[in-house]
């Protein structure tokens, strides 16, 4: 058996958060928690030779299984304003409306949402459109990702910045996954492909535009 002593162990359990010792048997901790208990726990269980291993006070991270986690990804949601749980369009308006609070509106940078799902809106369930997120901001360019991902919609900035910015994606079309309203009117709707996907840059550090 391997016996950790002086560490500070993330046990993941919110009733007793850290421990300073553990006991570790092959490939299995059995025992997490203070020295004097750790060794109070070998003297009953041991059976051969322990092996004792001083941490000098770093950090134990229980290890990580992930099954499936896009990792750029995640760390753009986090920079994201937080639109998952959104019950109505006007709760995904407040959101964007908190996130605006010290948004520098000169730094060329888009407001990103993402998380909302029409089905869930109590008042109307249809997609956000360009008017819509107009009604937050028409100085900040805005875009929003559904929950799935894969459609998304922009306000009247960002459909302008767009257009400048989409003709400088090699093979994409003027307009690529834009719905337009049956005058012609752009809806800022999105689906899928580089509209939605390209990183978010400052306006002058190249291209910029939406994740």
């Amino acid at each position: 058996m391997l016996l950790l002593t002086n560490g500070v162990f993330a046990t993941m359990d919110p009733a007793r958060p850290l421990a300073r010792a553990a006991v570790v048997d092959g490939a299995y901790f059995s025992y997490v928690g203070e020295e004097a208990e750790a060794r109070d726990f070998l003297r009953a269980f041991a059976g051969e030779q322990v092996e004792e291993v001083d941490l000098g006070g770093k950090f134990v991270l229980p290890g990580f299984n992930d099954s499936h986690l896009h990792f750029i990804h995640y760390v753009k949601a986090r920079l994201s304003v937080d639109l998952f749980g959104c019950t109505s369009l006007t709760e995904v308006q407040d959101r964007l409306r908190k996130g605006l609070e010290g948004f520098d509106k000169n730094s060329g940078r888009w407001l990103m949402g993402e998380g909302w799902n029409h089905e869930l809106f109590t008042d109307g369930r249809r997609f956000p459109n360009r008017h819509d997120l107009d009604a937050v901001s028409r100085e900040v360019p805005i875009l929003i990702l559904r929950g799935c991902f894969h459609v998304g919609a922009v306000n009247t900035k960002g459909h302008q910045r767009e257009r400048r910015e989409i003709r400088r994606l090699p093979g994409a079309g003027r307009g690529r996954g834009a719905h337009r309203r049956a005058e012609g009117e752009p809806a800022g709707r999105r689906e899928g492909g580089a509209a939605l996907h390209r990183p978010c840059r400052p306006a002058g550090a190249g291209e910029a535009g939406p994740v």
